[in-house]
């Protein structure tokens, strides 16, 4: 009735539906976009990446963080998500992170991971006597104009990125995802999470301060 054959029925059904990649997979993908020089043109930029199947630059970059992952699912998920787009050269990287832009169940898991890593690090430096203390810094002024604030948003997004931009050069030398030389040289080594997180936010405070 259908006009698929009875073999095909039979592997779709074996197969299983096909996983779509998840929120950290999809990070890992584009942090390696981001930070791996293979992946970049000569000014440092993540370049268009060829696309074609599983042979592809863009499937190598994918196997290089899950060979789980089908190259095309991927794809899918990064210009559902407007993170990517196709292009006659290839697959184009169009924004520098995951933003679950529209999808409350990934911003409210997003808003939990954080969370969690705030109150491991603080817990972290409460409670264990140790030199090597996580970073807690908290810089607020609370007498500023409110017709500064649009400029103060700005300046807090701009510089922020230009701070996290930063520590991806530095963290992605040190990871083996990003330095496959780091494979041969520490073959014995754990391997460790480092994360560093920052946020703003400004406010009315209701009232006119001359204090």
């Amino acid at each position: 009735m259908t006009g698929v054959q009875r073999r095909e029925v039979t592997r779709l059904l074996s197969s299983g539906p096909e996983e779509k990649p998840n929120r950290d997979l999809v990070s890992r993908i584009i942090g390696l976009w981001q930070g791996a020089k293979r992946y970049q043109d000569s000014s440092g930029a993540p370049r268009v990446l060829q696309f074609t199947g599983r042979e592809g630059e863009f499937a190598d970059l994918v196997a290089s963080v899950s060979t789980d992952l089908n190259p095309y699912t991927v794809a899918f998920e990064l210009e559902r998500a407007q993170l990517a787009e196709s292009t006659k050269d290839g697959i184009k990287l169009l924004k520098a992170g995951y933003q679950p832009d529209g999808n409350l169940e990934e911003s409210l898991r997003l808003l939990a991971e954080d969370s969690e890593l705030l109150h491991i690090a603080v817990t972290e430096n409460i409670f264990e006597q140790s030199i090597d203390k996580n970073l807690h810094v908290k810089t607020d002024f609370d007498n500023i104009p409110a017709c500064f604030e649009k400029e103060i948003r700005q300046w807090f997004l701009e510089h922020g990125g230009d701070f996290h931009r930063a520590a991806q050069a530095f963290l992605s030398a040190l990871d083996r995802d990003h330095n496959p030389r780091l494979i041969e040289s520490f073959p014995e080594q754990l391997s460790i999470k480092a994360a560093i997180g920052t946020f703003s936010w400004t406010d009315s405070i209701g009232k006119i301060k001359q204090e």
